[in-house]
């Protein structure tokens, strides 16, 4: 099966020529995650929430004359709104809709919402769109695009529940998307809404943007040795890849804009597009609106130019994580750790002897990997002035808590990290030696991970999950997949069903979301040591 977006292993690979861009995508999953919203630290478990939809007038839309200035300042990386939007209505036609919830019939009538609400990068730059999915005259779901020029597509993520926008007159900023740090006139801070904004710490976002080459080359530089070997070995396996990528994520924009600049020069205007519902069956049987400028004949047009099978979705979920009670098991604190403890769980039932429960073995409480506690070790100072923790007592008490909670596996994970102070701060990365030590050390040199730059074909051929580092400072995990099929049987899109521990999760009910495939992450593949 070919895939337009996947890496060739081909022959003509020089490996000094992309020595550094392989580092650089390295450095960019370096940095474990930060701050996630708070919870109780008595009890450390949280009652998922019946999420309802919500009314097409209460969600917290940009403003369209400020969606166009996003544009307009950069014009050659930034999506237009009506574009992002186009697209993704295309990408939902051809099959991704068939992702949503099982309450939404994908073969009936829907809409995505005119104006999205935009999420701010750190250095204020467009980061992503958020559409509401209209259904039955209500928002049923969110549908999330890149904003920027990122992947040969736009959809980011597909939630199966309308986001939380109880905070209106903010600005979102992406953190570890799905967690959103909300901001005000330009500056972001970690703040929940039902809070005074003034009892929280601004973020520095400067120095968060401008410092993260630098912090990723200070953190190779903490690595011992054998680590970076191990990488280096797993990187020049997967052959070259990087020039293809780009060309094809290059080509794909090439043929959108001047698709757009020919025949639908009026998207790029200041002009709102009016929502039409769209249904499937007009688009298999034919019965195309014949006005040229009808919304619903654009997206035919649209659709046809990318050589899709309409409303075609394969999907897969490994077996040993179709547990819908294991599915809704989320994590909190440092999400590499406990991403990995995640995992464990779907393989095994006991750490060290100590039974491991899921969600529904307690009162249908959320079993959480590593609860919170009244100490914070990392990040702005949150909750207890934890740049002046020490990293031994940062680790005492991060292990004292997980053995509280799941008998130290958590901690297991935790204790491969190399702590180091960054702007004053102490940091605890996971990265690619630690993920295998922790492994090996808590499943008995059974599992170790891999790096592969074909996430896809990992979880069909070996039937093993996915630990993916998103960026440089968020860990979420792959168990399942999506993807949308061309006219000729090829894979067109790619999805993975993830669970992830961002706030947001907690509007709908922690359970997993479909995430398009983004090549710039790096995917780690779970494997059995055996089969080396």
């Amino acid at each position: 099966m070919k895939n337009k977006i996947l890496l060739k292993q081909g022959n003509n690979f020089v490996f000094l020529e992309h020595c550094m861009l392989f580092v650089l995508l390295v450095f960019m999953g370096l940095v474990s995650c930060q701050k996630n919203e708070p919870i109780s630290p008595e009890d450390g478990v949280v009652t998922p929430i019946s999420y309802a939809p919500i009314e097409i007038q209460d969600m917290g839309y940009t403003s369209a004359s400020e969606l166009q200035s996003l544009y307009d300042n950069n014009p050659t990386e930034v999506i237009h709104f009506n574009v992002a939007r186009l697209i993704a209505e295309t990408e939902l036609l051809a099959g991704a809709n068939f992702a949503l919830a099982p309450t939404i019939d994908p073969n009936e009538e829907w809409y995505l919402t005119p104006l999205p609400k935009v999420v701010y990068n750190y250095n204020n730059t467009p980061k992503y769109y958020e559409f509401g999915y209209v259904y039955h005259g209500q928002i049923v779901a969110t549908i999330t695009t890149y904003a920027q020029k990122e992947i040969d597509g736009v959809i980011a993520y597909i939630f199966d529940d309308p986001l939380d926008y109880s905070c209106p007159d903010l600005d979102f900023y992406v953190g570890n998307y799905p967690d959103r740090y909300y901001g005000q006139n330009g500056e972001c801070y970690l703040k929940n809404c039902d809070e005074e904004l003034d009892e929280f710490q601004l973020v520095d976002l400067d120095f968060l943007h401008s410092s993260e080459e630098i912090k990723r080359n200070f953190m190779f530089e903490q690595m011992p040795q054998e680590d970076r070997d191990a990488i280096d070995a797993d990187m020049h396996e997967e052959g070259s890849s990087f020039d293809e990528y780009i060309a094809e994520r290059d080509n794909y924009w090439n043929i959108v804009d001047g698709y757009i600049e020919t025949n639908l020069p009026h998207l790029l205007e200041h002009e709102v597009v009016e929502p039409t519902p769209l249904l499937l069956s007009n688009f298999t049987d034919g019965a195309i609106d014949t006005d040229p400028e009808s919304h619903s004949n654009i997206v035919s047009q649209f659709g046809e130019l990318f050589d899709y099978m309409l409303g075609f979705f394969d999907t897969g979920i490994l077996a040993d994580y179709s547990d819908p009670n294991l599915q809704m098991t989320r994590w909190t604190r440092y999400c590499g750790p406990a991403a990995c403890a995640w995992v464990y769980r779907g393989k095994y039932n006991e750490y060290d002897g100590w039974y491991l429960p899921i969600h529904g073995d307690d009162a249908s409480h959320i079993y959480y990997f590593f609860s919170y506690s009244s100490y914070s070790m990392y990040y702005f100072n949150d909750v207890d002035n934890s740049a002046q923790l020490g990293s031994h007592t940062a680790l005492y008490n991060f292990t004292t808590r997980s053995n509280e909670v799941d008998n130290g596996l958590t901690a297991c994970f935790y204790n491969q990290t190399i702590p180091f102070v960054w702007g004053g701060k102490w940091e605890f990365p996971l990265y690619h030696g630690g993920l295998n030590r922790g492994f090996h050390t808590a499943t008995n040199d059974q599992y170790q991970v891999k790096l592969t730059a074909k996430p896809y074909e990992w979880l069909i051929d070996h039937d093993q999950p996915l630990i993916i580092a998103i960026n440089c400072n968020h860990y979420i995990v792959a168990f399942g997949y999506g993807v949308t099929r061309k006219n000729n049987g090829d894979v067109k899109d790619e999805y993975f069903l993830i669970t992830d521990n961002g706030s947001v999760t907690s509007s709908t009910n922690y359970r997993p979301q479909m995430r398009k495939k983004n090549f710039w992450n790096l995917h780690y593949g779970l494997k059995h040591t055996q089969n080396n």
